[in-house]
């Protein structure tokens, strides 16, 4: 009847656009999500080898005077793969990135999920009990934070039975092994350990009624919602983005161009 009424006041109204907020392309976009020979599989990091293979030259990242391309991302994400797998973590894992807008984040997110592990994207405000809240709940295996964080994450993970491997972005601090160490010492991965049904990321609700509520995103979620913002808003390779809130706020700052 809804359906009915909307279109007796305007009779050029999109229904389906009215009720599930997408448009027709996005809804289009919605019903695919598979594998094609240009795109890959629907991973997240398979958007990321496309952006590398086809436009590497082109800059994927700004951050003050820093510029990163594609195709260095992807090298960069890659090296870091191969680094985290050589601390242990393995396909499954969860790991915690505590960092705010900063290339790292894009680099840390990318390798974790090149190596099938689970991005736990934190606000990097939350204060301690918050944030050990998180980790518990995730169950964490490593923590990826920044000089800034640094102490407060080493006090909650110190004292746990389980080993948590504490990695420190940049150049490292306080004895913590450091991103542009295993970026620099190791070679790229080349297998991906994703899968598109496997959890890509685990995101928490806000919380407002109760405790955070862990809610999983696979990779196939994430490349479905890349797609279908790329299509919505009409985006193109010459588009920029601000990127204003964090990346425990929207996992899909990944963007297929």
């Amino acid at each position: 009847k809804a359906r009915a009424l909307m279109q007796a006041i305007d009779p050029g109204a999109d229904p389906q656009r009215a009720f599930d907020g997408r448009t027709p392309a996005a809804a289009a976009v919605a019903k695919g999500a598979e594998e094609t020979p240009e795109e890959g599989p629907p991973l997240v990091t398979a958007m990321l080898d496309a952006a590398a293979e086809s436009s590497g030259g082109r800059t994927a990242l700004v951050h003050g005077d820093q510029r990163i391309g594609w195709a260095e991302l992807r090298e960069r994400a890659d090296r870091l793969a191969s680094g985290l797998g050589s601390l242990g973590l393995a396909p499954g894992d969860p790991v915690a990135l505590v960092l705010p807008n900063v290339p790292d984040f894009a680099t840390a997110f990318f390798a974790i999920a090149r190596m099938g592990a689970i991005v736990v994207p934190l606000n990097p405000q939350f204060k301690r009990a918050e944030l050990e809240f998180h980790f518990r709940e995730a169950g964490v295996r490593a923590v990826v934070t920044d000089e800034a964080t640094l102490e407060s994450c080493r006090s909650i993970v110190s004292g746990w039975d389980d080993s948590v491997r504490l990695l420190c972005a940049g150049r490292g601090s306080g004895g913590v092994v450091s991103l542009e160490a295993l970026i620099a010492d190791h070679s790229p991965a080349t297998v991906d350990r994703s899968s598109p049904d496997a959890p890509a990321v685990f995101q928490y609700s806000s919380g407002s009624t109760g405790r955070p509520k862990r809610v999983p995103r696979t990779h196939r979620n994430l490349r479905l919602e890349a797609d279908s913002i790329v299509a919505t808003e009409r985006l193109t390779p010459d588009d920029l983005t601000l990127c204003v809130s964090d990346g425990s706020d929207d996992a899909t700052v990944t963007r297929r161009f």
